[in-house]
């Protein structure tokens, strides 16, 4: 993979950056660099200045150029491997949930912008899931004044309703396409704790959803589906642990649908908080963050590991991988 670091270091990261190139999507026009991103390559939020950047294990470290007065967070990597969205909020408030906005980029620094304006379905949209088809992004919403509108929503990319507000009556989060596009898997508020639902995702589906296996009082959250369908990792904190990794199965060991009873993961040896778990391309990894230090374990080791990069630094938060 070649890194344009010279490149990123010299742009700028305000609206009307010449475009190195751009696609299409649902109407929309969308940025684009003019490689894909390798099949390795992660991309994080920098916590010290809420930068992103983005590496394969063993190369450099490069950085999307962005305006100083703003966090960038919550990057998603597009299935085109050639665009970037993520969460944009001042920067005096970097997990603030006023004044946030979602924006594109091309993974070349490159046709910065905002995705949509102001929407009156989402006023400040929070963390974004992209759907397989790249044309519907699940999220929650907040209102001007920061607080969390109940359910979850699906937009189009220009900011419209896709369809009726899911769970409404509940406060929900972090929302997880399938790999077909079907389902959405996230969390619920029940009392002081938290579970996993699913919900139907399809725009004429009929709002089917049901709790996904729990067998604990526990505050869940965070969850990434795999992209072969097959797992669903998600973290689970509870008085006595502020984060583990766990595994649901979604097929028995015939191959056949059936949700699995939740596993833990022995992701850290330390007692630091594992959190923000996403998956590589080819679903033989999880990647997440413990204490801003990027790790990696295959699903099936349930093992301490390594970190990714071998001297990573801690201060590397919301890993994107493949998309979610």
């Amino acid at each position: 993979m070649v890194v344009l670091i010279s490149v990123l270091s010299s742009l700028g990261g305000g609206d009307g950056d010449e475009d190195s190139g751009s696609s299409t999507t649902a109407g929309v026009t969308l940025p684009q660099g003019p490689e894909e991103l390798g099949n390795d390559v992660v991309v994080w939020a920098n916590e010290t200045d809420w930068t992103l950047e983005f590496a394969a294990p063993g190369d450099p470290v490069a950085r999307l150029p962005h305006d100083p007065n703003f966090a960038a967070t919550w990057p998603v990597v597009l299935n085109n491997r050639r665009t970037v969205l993520y969460l944009r909020t001042p920067i005096a408030e970097p997990r603030s949930t006023t004044a946030t906005s979602l924006r594109v980029v091309g993974t070349d620094g490159r046709g910065d912008r905002q995705l949509f304006g102001k929407s009156e379905v989402c006023p400040n949209p929070g963390r974004p899931s992209v759907n397989p088809g790249g044309d519907r992004i699940a999220l929650v919403c907040f209102d001007d004044n920061g607080d969390r509108l109940p359910g979850l929503r699906i937009l189009r990319l220009d900011g419209s309703l896709a369809r009726p507000v899911l769970h409404e009556d509940a406060i929900a989060g972090n929302p997880t396409w399938s790999p077909d596009g079907d389902l959405l898997v996230y969390w619920v508020q029940t009392g002081d704790n938290s579970s996993l639902w699913a919900i139907e995702a399809g725009d004429d589906a009929t709002s089917l959803q049901f709790r996904l296996p729990s067998g604990s009082e526990a505050k869940d959250s965070l969850p990434s589906i795999s992209p072969d369908g097959r797992w669903i990792v998600f973290v689970r904190s509870t008085p006595a642990d502020k984060g583990d990794l766990y595994l649901i199965s979604t097929r028995n060991e015939q191959g056949v649908d059936e949700w699995g009873t939740p596993e833990r993961m022995q992701a850290s040896a330390s007692r630091v908080t594992d959190t923000e778990p996403t998956w590589s391309l080819d679903s033989q990894w999880i990647v997440y963050s413990a204490g801003g230090v990027l790790k990696k374990v295959a699903p099936e080791a349930r093992a301490p590991t390594q970190p990714l990069f071998g001297d990573s630094p801690s201060d590397r938060r919301m890993p994107a991988w493949a998309r979610r």
